[in-house]
């Protein structure tokens, strides 16, 4: 008889977990979204050329390495042009003149009262008028010449209002702080580093946050593509967005991960232009293949390698002085992959656009040469932070492009 049931039980368990993984297999499988780019899309693949016409080269201090900046500002101050950027952890903001390529200034922020809290971006409104912005807390502060405050506000979530739909700012060099000058308005993008409940609250999910000098308003505004909402993107990781704003035309630029399109809309949020942008290398991208139910389950180290497995988009940037458009596009990695999954480099591929967002040419760039998330834009030409393999200073090619 213990035998007997001995058996039943065994057979109950394992015809249990025969059905639960069937269920799952079914239900995992069932939510994939393969985007594909459109017929014409990507059709124009010109021999685009690249001309390094100068290199920069910025030596260091012992606090300061070139591989963990991540937020860069060049800053025109009367005739003077000054490369700007964020060491977070020595606390500092570093001022080098661009031409003769010596350091300028340095400004340390725990003289700010920014002991505790660690700056995560910053924009420079004028040579006495900074903004400096905190991700913990999510508040920024505009402080005078002197380095007093004038202005302060948080981004802390009203529960109450939009438990789920406002998204905490982001600061980096390819989500940059804005100032519309004539708006007096800030603008900040960010994301969140989660999947969501349900298709309904995925699709009122807010992007972009501008606040207005003049009345102190928060706005939240700008909506992720509707495929973002219908399936698992990895959390986080490839709902990533770039942008860039266009003074002339007072409008952001958009370039979400997954998108082959880039979006424009004006500082309402109104979207204007949905163009398509796509790489000439690859076709598709793939969402992951879990319904929302199990998106907390899955491991980080498989959402990294669904990253590097698909085809993504990067960093979009505007060329002021060409009227040109730079896209970036990460290809995919066949593998197989180093064991220290985070140290795996995509080759990329940078997508020259027209001031009307017309395809131009795209050039497939050497691998690990350049750092694309860290493009500036100079006079002479586009700034690619080149990865010269030194620890003590910072490389720029400022590069130009034949064919397009």
């Amino acid at each position: 008889m213990n035998y007997k049931k001995r058996y039943i039980y065994v057979l109950s368990i394992v015809s249990i977990l025969l059905i639960g993984a069937f269920c799952f297999h079914r239900f995992k499988y069932e939510k994939k979204l393969v985007n594909r780019k459109s017929l014409d899309g990507a059709t124009v693949r010109r021999n685009v050329k690249i001309n390094v016409v100068e290199t920069k080269t910025y030596h260091l201090d012992s606090a300061t390495s070139p591989y963990t900046l991540n937020y860069f500002q060049l800053y025109n101050h009367g005739k003077r042009q000054l490369l700007t950027f964020l060491n977070k952890e020595a606390n500092t903001i570093y001022f080098y003149d661009f031409c003769s390529q010596k350091i300028d200034s340095i400004i340390h922020l725990a003289d700010l009262g920014y002991r505790s809290k660690r700056v995560s971006g910053y924009k420079i409104i004028s040579f006495d008028t900074l903004l400096l912005y905190c991700s913990y807390p999510s508040e920024m502060t505009l402080h005078n010449a002197t380095g007093n405050p004038i202005l302060k506000k948080s981004f802390k979530k009203d529960y109450s209002v939009s438990p789920w739909e406002i998204t905490y700012p982001v600061a980096s060099t390819r989500t940059p702080i804005i100032y519309c000058k004539p708006e007096k308005m800030f603008l900040f993008g960010g994301h969140f580093l989660n999947e969501f409940v349900n298709e309904e609250i995925a699709s009122r999910v807010t992007s972009f946050t501008s606040l207005n000098m003049d009345n102190g308003l928060v706005s939240h505004f700008i909506n992720y593509p509707d495929f973002y909402n219908k399936n698992v993107w990895g959390g986080g990781t490839m709902r990533q967005f770039f942008f860039d704003y266009n003074d002339s035309t007072q409008h952001l630029v958009v370039s979400f991960m997954a998108d082959h399109a880039i979006r424009i809309y004006d500082l309402s949020g109104k979207e204007s232009i949905c163009k398509e942008a796509s790489s000439y290398y690859f076709d598709e991208i793939v969402s992951m293949e879990y319904d929302r139910i199990y998106s907390d389950l899955i491991a980080d180290n498989e959402i990294y390698t669904h990253y590097l497995k698909n085809p993504t988009y990067g960093m979009i940037l505007y060329d002021k002085y060409r009227k040109l458009y730079y896209r970036v596009a990460e290809l995919p990695l066949k593998g197989p992959f180093d064991r220290r999954l985070f140290s795996n480099r995509k080759t990329e591929a940078l997508i020259i656009l027209d001031e009307k967002f017309n395809k131009l040419g795209e050039l497939l760039l050497p691998e690990r040469a350049y750092d694309l998330n860290n493009m500036v834009v100079t006079e002479k030409g586009l700034g690619l932070k080149f990865n010269d393999r030194s620890d003590d200073k910072l490389v720029f090619h400022i590069v130009t492009f034949e064919g397009v």
